[in-house]
């Protein structure tokens, strides 16, 4: 019988990292062929090689983890054929601004700083009004903290890539990069308004996400508000105004 390897001589042949591994392992995606009872170390047959490395080219090219489930159980080339399309559309509507660019650049007589002037130029038809500030924390595992957000708090993946998300919530879109440094999400934190904080605060008990000392109350700057930890140390405080 071929012997198993450990997951870092996995992570190592697939192209994927032990966190990776131990994610889609508990996502379904990818179980270990053994789990030691007494230690809880994972290992793999070799023969699972080729549908770890599936799933790595598919997180490269921005696929979605439940859409990369969805294609593991009935892969098609057909499947592959509409993330081609869509990505193709894609390109093309980048294409169509960017052309738009070089049109604006070749009408312009004084060329890129004619066109930035006439930009940053203020008209008397628009009032400038700053609309919505949008978060970017820090992330140290992409396919970790989509699924937190996804499956904790109910956001959904507007994109996703290896190194990049972007995640949103009725009106709420907060982004994420990818970093190295364990220490960055533990101090990095946003606060968010809602409408309806004590039912998210119920959603967010039951998802056991609260921080510590982040229980719901009522602050004297007039704000009803509760703060959570995500997976990799971020700090969310969930806020709503309270009625004079």
């Amino acid at each position: 019988m071929e012997r198993l390897i450990s997951i870092g001589q996995f992570a190592q042949l697939s192209g994927l990292s032990p966190k990776a591994i131990r994610l889609y392992g508990d996502l379904g995606l990818l179980q270990p062929a053994d789990v030691d009872g007494w230690t809880g170390y994972r290992r793999y047959h070799p023969d699972q090689l080729p549908h770890a490395k599936l799933i790595a080219l598919l997180r490269r090219c921005g696929i979605p983890l439940n859409e990369i489930g969805s294609f593991l159980v009935n892969p098609s080339i057909e499947r592959v054929d509409q993330w081609e399309q869509g990505l193709e559309e894609i390109i093309e509507s980048r294409r169509a601004h960017l052309a738009a660019v070089r049109k604006l650049l070749e009408e312009s007589e004084e060329g890129p700083r004619e066109v930035a002037m006439q930009a940053n130029e203020p008209t008397e038809e628009k009032a400038v009004r700053l609309s919505r500030a949008v978060p970017i924390l820090a992330s140290t595992n992409m396919d970790e903290t989509v699924s937190f957000y996804r499956e904790r708090l109910g956001f959904k993946a507007v994109f996703e890539s290896e190194d990049y998300a972007i995640l949103s919530r009725d009106d709420v879109t907060i982004n994420f990069w990818l970093c190295d440094d364990d220490e960055i999400p533990k101090v990095t934190s946003c606060r968010v308004q809602v409408q309806g904080v004590d039912g998210l605060y119920h959603e967010c008990v039951e998802a056991d996400v609260i921080h510590p000392n982040g229980s719901l109350e009522d602050k004297p700057w007039g704000a009803r508000e509760f703060a959570i930890l995500d997976g990799h140390g971020n700090l969310i405080t969930f806020f709503e105004y309270m009625k004079q």
